[in-house]
């Protein structure tokens, strides 16, 4: 069962382990074009196969990724050939080439769950708590019709260990750079690293036309994952 944990002094978080957690959103299915945000880190020192850490929306807190009758759209990070995260230095990767090779759009509908490769190109990390600064974690999901959306992997991982420095831990920062749509300010420019084109994305369909639920699941009961901060920004 989800619980609230406090591993950083002044900031209470959420933590997770083989579940997931929903949230209806205040603005329902009043959107177009939205970005899920989370500040998120993992309890683990060692390599962890075959994780599934994802972001999305539902329709509804019952309809959920995990239920039986499920109706969602999301993005997961995917690791090198879909095997493992490796651990070093107080971070997370997917090896030489980052966390998140191949990330992946996903559907699921009822009990079929189905993944389309956003991107290839990949520089990204996850924070372990031992930093005791977690890392920024966006997902963008664009309504495209009443049954179809656009999901956008570029803009949504912290090189942690390139810029393990920036205080992360700031509520304040991880606002600042989930308003700005593009992130192309000084300000985010300095905690985001870009990592594939802003072009990639994959568009699903056969979704419900009512998606006003925010999930956010992890496959895994050892090691946790605690989210510190959760938001969802509309920007039409």
């Amino acid at each position: 069962m989800a619980s609230i944990v406090e591993n950083i002094i002044g900031d209470r978080a959420l933590q997770l382990g083989s579940e997931e957690f929903v949230r209806k959103m205040a603005i329902g299915n009043n959107w177009n074009f939205l970005r899920i945000a989370a500040r998120i880190q993992v309890n683990g020192l060692a390599d962890i196969a075959a994780p599934r850490l994802q972001l999305g929306l539902c329709n509804g807190d019952q309809a959920t990724f995990t239920s039986a009758n499920c109706n969602y759209v999301g993005a997961t990070l995917n690791v090198d050939n879909n095997t493992r995260w490796r651990f070093a230095s107080d971070a997370y990767s997917g090896g030489a080439v980052g966390i998140a090779q191949g990330a992946l759009a996903v559907k699921k509908i009822v009990n079929t769950t189905t993944e389309q490769i956003i991107g290839t190109t990949v520089v990204g990390y996850i924070a372990a708590a031992s930093l005791g600064n977690p890392s920024l974690y966006f997902v963008d999901v664009f309504r495209v019709s009443a049954s179809s959306y656009t999901v956008y992997f570029n803009r949504c991982i912290v090189s942690q260990v390139t810029n393990a420095a920036a205080n992360l831990t700031s509520t304040y920062a991880f606002l600042r750079c989930a308003e700005d749509e593009l992130l192309t300010s000084t300000f985010a420019a300095s905690y985001i690293t870009s990592y594939t084109a802003a072009s990639a994305s994959s568009t699903l369909t056969g979704m419900s036309a009512n998606m006003d639920t925010v999930s956010i699941y992890w496959n895994k009961s050892t090691p946790t994952v605690e989210i510190s901060d959760i938001s969802v920004i509309r920007f039409y």
